[in-house]
Order: structure tokens, then C-alpha cells, then sequence
């Protein structure tokens, strides 16, 4: 009987502690405090961007406003087609010109080798009895012996200097392609890495608020409160870091395409 008193005083001891420790268990609410700071920088921010895509739409410099294209495919396709604009492609297709030029040159190249001439003899001239002794007139055309198989020659060299640059073409063209894929992808996970540290940051400055409170009640101590301090400046710095990496991103995409970016 004894027994059973002290197991039911134990039942009871540990049930009514269960309440207790789900609630210290529990994820604090956001303090109306910090609700304010988030609003009052998420203003600001987007009053900045709103500033920002203003001065860039007001210069000359091309733009691309990555919100207006839902689907990534699309956007990826803009972006190749602004580096191929914005690359030495132009240089490529001017190389192209000159070897067909060469090549129409080489066609006609024949005509330049030959040589015509012509004289009238100087007794008919002079009206001498002699005249009907030698030819009135002399014309002459001389033609290289190696006229055809030079000919033949040029035209191969420029077929082939065409074939070259088309080549380089398609090679610079993939090259392109890739390095804008690569950096629009840099760019990606730069942005989504800030978009989840300062999610974390979020989460550490309302558990440093909680910390704060929970010190001032009383329940734990001031080690605890400065530990949770010291995530909060730990993720500020990260946060910093991963800002310039983005950024970074952000510049070497834009320098690729030669446009700048809104996002």
C-alpha cells in the first residue's frame, strides 16, 4: 500500500512536469520589436531596388529584368543571345566575309594574268612601198603556263580559310554559351546561399531577443544570453560574406552579357 503511494505521487510529479517542458521546449514568438526592425529594412530594401532599377532604366546601358521571365529556360536563352551580341562573334563573322571575298577573287584571278598587246608596223605609217612586204598589224596575247593550276590553287586556299573561320565560329559559339551558363548558375546559388543566411539571421536575432528576455526573467544565465549573442554576430558576418559573393556573381554575369541586371 505504501508502494503504491509513492508510484502514484511519481505518476503524478512527472505528469505535471510535462507541461512544463514542452512549453521550455518551445520555439519563442517573434517579439514585436524585431517584427518592426524586419519591416522597417524590408521597406527600405525595397524602396533601394525600386531606386536602383530606376537609374538603370534612365541610362544607356542595357537591362534585363529577370523578374518578368517565369520560366528559367527563357531567361537562360535571353542571356545567351546578350553574350553573343555582347562577344568577338562579330569578329568571326567579318573573318567569314573576307575568306568568301578572297575566294570571288580567286575565281577571277586568271583574268589578271593575262597579257594582250598590239603595234601597227612603221611602213604602213610612213606609207613606204615596203608595206605589203610585213604584216600591217601585230597583237599578241600571252598567257602564264600555269594559269589553270594556280588558279585552282587560290580557290582551294580560300574555300578553306572559309571553312576555317566557320568553324572558329561555332567553336567561340559553344564557348560562349557554356561561360554564360556557368556564371548565370554561379549567380543562382549565390543568391539563393544570402537568401537562406539571411533567413538564418532572422531566426538567430528573434532567439537573441528571447534570450534577452529570458535572461531579465530570470531563467538562465548570462553566459547563455551571450552565447546566443555571439551566433548573432557570428551570422553577420557570414551574412557579409555571402553578400560580396553574391555581388561578385551578380558583376561577372553582368560583364559577361553587357547588360545589367535587375532581380
Amino acid at each position: 500500500m505504501r508502494f503504491y503511494k509513492h508510484f502514484k505521487i511519481a505518476a503524478i510529479l512527472v505528469t505535471a512536469s510535462l507541461p512544463i517542458h514542452g512549453i521550455a521546449q518551445r520555439i519563442p514568438q517573434v517579439p514585436d520589436s524585431i517584427r518592426k526592425q524586419y519591416k522597417v529594412r524590408y521597406q527600405q530594401d525595397v524602396a533601394a531596388a525600386k531606386q536602383e532599377q530606376q537609374k538603370l532604366e534612365e541610362s544607356s546601358v542595357p537591362t534585363i529584368d529577370f523578374t518578368k521571365y517565369d520560366n528559367d529556360t527563357l531567361l537562360k536563352k535571353k542571356l545567351v543571345q546578350l553574350a553573343m551580341d555582347n562577344s568577338e562573334l562579330r569578329v568571326a563573322d567579318a573573318n567569314i566575309e573576307i575568306a568568301k571575298a578572297q575566294l570571288k577573287y580567286a575565281k577571277s584571278s586568271w583574268l589578271s594574268s593575262i597579257s594582250a598587246g598590239a603595234n601597227v608596223n612603221e611602213f604602213v605609217i610612213n606609207n613606204s612601198a615596203a608595206a605589203s612586204f610585213f604584216p600591217k598589224y601585230n597583237v599578241g596575247l600571252a598567257l602564264p603556263f600555269d594559269i589553270a593550276s594556280r588558279t585552282k590553287k587560290e580557290k582551294k586556299v580560300a574555300t578553306q580559310n572559309i571553312l576555317i573561320n566557320q568553324e572558329l565560329k561555332k567553336q567561340k559559339t559553344a564557348l560562349i554559351e557554356k561561360e554564360t551558363l556557368v556564371r548565370y548558375e554561379n549567380y543562382k546559388e549565390q543568391h539563393e546561399i544570402l537568401m537562406l543566411q539571411q533567413a538564418s539571421l532572422e531566426y538567430d536575432l528573434t532567439a537573441n531577443e528571447a534570450a534577452k528576455k529570458s535572461y531579465a526573467d530570470g531563467e538562465i544565465k548570462l553566459e547563455d544570453m551571450n552565447k546566443a549573442y555571439q551566433v548573432v554576430l557570428s551570422e553577420k558576418a557570414n551574412l557579409i560574406s555571402k553578400k560580396r559573393n553574391y555581388n561578385v556573381a551578380k558583376l561577372e554575369l553582368e560583364e559577361f552579357i553587357g547588360a545589367k541586371i535587375i532581380d
